[in-house]
């Protein structure tokens, strides 16, 4: 019986997983997007290997389905890892995530060939002793330097969340991310001691609590997305730029702010209609993301009025940046719904103020350059020394 309820819970959790999967790939527009469908991947594989595993008749085909299971969890904590780690803005370094996925291959490697070597299990034979039926095994060497591997990497996710909530450098993720990843250590540590009197791994139950939670974060992202053009909204961007702030300032490298608005573009709406004026921004704003940077942080400000917070960057590229984005602007005409048009923007450009606790200034200045940039004759960047520090001092 207690088999039986287990399996239902593990299909259902199953079919909710590849349903949020499904839900997110055609709904959800955000950065962490990707990441999460990737999870949910690795997951669902996971809790399928399970699955067969406590419905199995004979030992061979329990070590099948433990297969799978592994196959998903190695890399499944790998994603938890770089959920967590792209939601609280944290850069992970290349190195270190190439040895975890090599690290989590061998894994596979080692599981898949067991027969061969014994040194994941010595032996393996189905145990009926509990009410749930699982594979009884005698571990070798290598796994618990696997379990150390899972349980490892999960610390260290839950190291960045406590970093993530004690700095001022990175995003704090919602409570909701935290008690997710804290589910799947209780649960690792419960499984790996054998505390359970059933016989049940509550891991891949945990994970699914961590999905549903993982999940309403995701879509809670949907409300600082802007909605039309798929990047951050003002809010979204200003509290992305603050974390960016704190990083520069601590690295002393120089930063700007880039404000720029398109020209004329009242009279567009007017002669051609909201809906064709929202096809324009949408065009306008791909033509810029297609060339900033992966770090480059690019929202919309209100209305034609855009932001960028350009990081590790000169007086001298910034304004040779924000020259390339005004020919890509106003340098090719847009083909929509068979009108062609050419649409220009005028770009303003202040430095970034580490002596100030916000933005504020920096984006004010900004945007003043950016009407000298119109008074000039639009289609101009205009750029100002000065920061909001020493524009209140005068």
């Amino acid at each position: 019986m207690e088999t039986l309820v287990l399996s239902l819970v593990l299909a259902l959790s199953i079919f909710i997983s590849i349903a949020l999967g499904a839900y997110t790939i055609f709904y959800c527009e955000n950065k962490e997007k990707d990441i999460f469908v990737s999870l949910l991947f690795f997951v669902v594989i996971y809790k399928m290997g399970y699955f067969f595993e406590i419905n199995a008749e004979t030992s061979d085909g329990a070590f099948v389905a433990t297969k799978v299971l592994y196959f998903g969890l190695c890399f499944a904590v790998i994603m938890f890892f770089i959920y967590v780690a792209e939601y609280c803005g944290i850069r992970i370094n290349k190195i270190l995530l190439a040895i975890l996925v090599i690290i989590a291959i061998t894994n596979v490697i080692v599981v898949w060939t067991t027969n061969s070597h014994k040194l994941f299990y010595l032996s393996y034979e189905l145990d009926f002793t509990y009410p749930v039926r699982s594979l009884s095994k005698e571990r070798g060497i290598l796994n618990t330097a696997s379990h150390i591997y899972v349980l490892g990497t999960t610390l260290a996710t839950v190291g960045m969340l406590i970093f993530s909530y004690i700095s001022k450098r990175v995003r704090k993720p919602p409570w909701l991310v935290p008690a997710g990843v804290l589910c799947c250590v209780v649960a690792h540590i419960h499984y790996f001691l054998g505390l359970s009197k059933l016989g049940i791994n509550a891991v891949p139950l945990a994970m699914s609590v961590a999905l549903v939670f993982f999940c309403i974060c995701v879509f809670k992202e949907v409300t600082y997305t802007d909605e039309l053009t798929g990047i951050p909204n003002r809010t979204s961007f200003l509290d992305l730029s603050m974390i960016q702030m704190n990083r520069d300032k601590k690295a002393g490298c120089e930063s700007y702010i880039i404000i720029f608005d398109i020209d004329h573009f009242k009279k567009v709406n007017s002669k051609y209609g909201h809906p064709f004026g929202d096809k324009v921004l949408k065009a306008l704003v791909l033509r810029v993301k297609s060339m900033l940077r992966k770090y480059d942080l690019f929202g919309r400000y209100g209305g034609e009025d855009f932001v960028l917070y350009i990081t590790e960057i000169n007086k001298k590229h910034v304004l040779e940046l924000a020259e390339r984005l005004r020919l890509a602007l106003c340098g090719k005409d847009l083909n929509i719904d068979g009108i062609t048009i050419n649409v220009s923007a005028s770009f303003g450009i202040a430095p970034v103020d580490y002596n100030s606790d916000n933005l504020d200034g920096s984006i004010k200045l900004a945007v003043e350059a950016m009407h000298m940039a119109k008074k000039a004759g639009r289609n101009q960047v205009s750029i100002t020394s000065k920061t909001s520090s020493s524009s209140d001092d005068s």
